[in-house]
């Protein structure tokens, strides 16, 4: 049976491995992009389409973290936390979608790390060996 920090360690990991696969989606149509650019189109040219395109892509990211964050949210709430908790939560999630996308990410961000810690001290509270915070 996994405990809770081994749930924690591994929904981190899977966080982490989501990141890098987004970065590598973003560097593999940039890499399209400036091989299509290369033939079609004048240097300044390039540019401008380059800095649109990286926008695109740095907004695509910043959603797709997002909803991960929010996917393992859920997956913490469903498995270790009270109905209430687990409300409180789901309204702050629901709320981010009227805050514009860098407040939404950082709103995200903050919700992950008040859970993991919430975890941590359940974790705590189970097992009777201490746990360091990560």
């Amino acid at each position: 049976m996994i405990t809770s920090v081994q749930l924690t360690i591994l929904m981190i990991a899977r966080l982490q491995l989501t990141i890098l696969m987004i970065a590598r989606l973003q560097l593999t149509i940039l890499g399209i992009a400036r091989l299509q650019l290369n033939i079609l189109m004048s240097p300044r040219l390039q540019m401008i389409i380059l800095m649109i395109a990286k926008l695109k892509l740095t907004i695509l990211i910043k959603e797709s973290l997002h909803l991960t964050m929010l996917v393992i949210a859920s997956l913490h709430l469903i498995k270790l936390m009270t109905a209430r908790l687990q409300m409180t939560v789901l309204m702050i999630a629901r709320l981010q979608l009227t805050i514009p996308m860098k407040g939404r990410l950082k709103l995200a961000i903050l919700i992950i790390t008040k859970l993991q810690l919430t975890i941590l001290m359940i974790a705590n509270i189970q097992l009777p060996i201490p746990i360091i915070a990560m």
